[in-house]
């Protein structure tokens, strides 16, 4: 609605810029009516334009049928890289024979450790 009102006060303006060319400048009503039918179709083709405006097309998601093997051995190698993005240890990493069972010390580490120390003297004031 505002390009019709901007079209026709533009065509008025048009119009009245130069008086007595094509109307008189006592002349209101017929330069309303002209710029009215020229304004129009303006606004016609830009609503028309705007309005129906070409849609892209839905595109559906069809879902494939894929064996299991392959899903599988996709889902080892993203894990696999994962494991290794990420700088995790290998899945059976206490199983692997150079570390000792859970819960016990190997053996020649028995007396080494900090809590095998006596705690440290006060030192004496004064």
């Amino acid at each position: 609605l505002g390009t019709l009102f901007t079209a026709i006060l533009a065509i008025n303006a048009a119009i009245f810029g130069a008086p007595d060319d094509l109307i008189g400048a006592d002349q209101f009503v017929p330069a309303g009516v002209l710029s009215g039918m020229i304004a129009y179709p303006l606004y016609v083709a830009c609503v028309f334009m705007f309005s129906h405006r070409p849609t892209q097309i839905q595109r559906k998601l069809h879902k494939r049928k894929t064996a299991m093997e392959n899903t599988e051995a996709i889902q080892k190698i993203r894990n696999d890289i994962e494991r290794k993005s990420a700088l995790r240890p290998d899945v059976d990493y206490s199983k692997i024979r150079s570390l000792p069972p859970i819960g016990k010390a190997p053996p020649g580490f028995g007396g080494t450790t900090l809590m095998a120390l006596p705690p440290p003297a006060m030192p004496q004031l004064g």
